[in-house]
């Protein structure tokens, strides 16, 4: 693979990644109200899930930087979208609510 062609790869990889991080942080905002009509409770007591989230990201985001300083940025990288990936799959194939 050439330089450029390099160059140009890995920001794209880097920024889809970023996206896909920012799509999921949305849709659990946007999710909140069907998610109370389902459970059958209020929606502003749901407002623990997002909290939830935004409390998973500020632990384990300082947690995979050592862990990728340690085993290297691109192998915990390919692991992290390896994850995602599957449990997005996971949640898709749900047939519960």
């Amino acid at each position: 693979m050439s330089l450029a062609i390099k160059a140009f790869v890995a920001p794209l990889i880097v920024a889809c990644a970023m996206f896909m991080e920012s799509v999921d942080a949305n849709v659990i905002g946007n999710a909140i109200p069907e998610m109370a009509k389902a459970f059958g409770r209020d929606p502003v007591t749901l407002k623990i899930a997002v909290t939830s989230y935004v409390l998973g990201l500020g632990v384990f985001i300082p947690i995979c930087g050592w862990v990728a300083d340690r085993f290297g940025a691109r192998t915990i990288f390919r692991l992290a979208i390896g994850i995602f990936v599957t449990g997005s799959l996971l949640c898709a194939a749900s047939t519960s609510r």
